[in-house]
């Protein structure tokens, strides 16, 4: 992975779905299809749990801020961005995104310039989208990954720098990609 600092330390362990204020709790099934067998649930699922990052989980009331986030802005990007294009339904989230992709091709540049460094950890999983290459980009070393992706060179409508990149050295890898709207 190429980011410009090592990440921050992983999250405290997240709360046991047993416990809720505190008091034991009496584990529930899950009705899920996942957990239909009778499997507790997993403690993310449980209700008032948080998310890695210390957020509550709670599910979006906004359409459009929902669909702004589906499409790979965060929560206060959507914000300005629907504000800006004064959306009032689903139809104005495109103008909404390409406000956005507009107002951040500077910034997306800048980013692409700065000097980096290419850190890497076994077994680390990103979200994000896969704008570039795919699975037939394949690369003998990880250093050769690093540096291809140091040296890519941001293109038009986002300038979108190469910050990250999936080393596989396997002769299959399972790359799941989002491809921006």
């Amino acid at each position: 992975w190429v980011l410009r600092a090592p990440p921050p330390p992983p999250p405290p362990p997240l709360p046991a779905a047993d416990r809720v204020g505190g008091a034991p709790q009496q584990r529930q099934p899950s009705t899920s299809a996942a957990g239909a067998a009778g499997t507790p649930r997993r403690s993310v699922d449980a209700p008032g749990a948080a998310d890695p990052g210390g957020a509550p989980r709670v599910h979006e009331r906004s359409p459009l801020i929902q669909g702004m986030i589906e499409s790979g802005f965060s929560r206060e990007q959507a914000e300005v961005a629907l504000a800006a294009v004064n959306a009032t339904d689903k139809s104005h989230i495109p103008k909404a995104i390409e406000w956005q992709l507009k107002r951040d091709v500077e910034i997306n540049k800048k980013e692409s310039e700065m000097e980096r460094e290419a850190v890497w950890f076994d077994k680390m999983d990103f979200d994000g989208y896969a704008l570039m290459w795919g699975s037939d980009h394949k690369k003998s070393t990880i250093e050769e990954c690093a540096e291809a992706c140091r040296a890519w060179k941001p293109r038009p409508p986002a300038y979108y720098a190469c910050n990250v990149f999936v080393y596989c050295p396997l002769e299959k890898c399972y790359a799941p990609a989002a491809l921006p709207p």
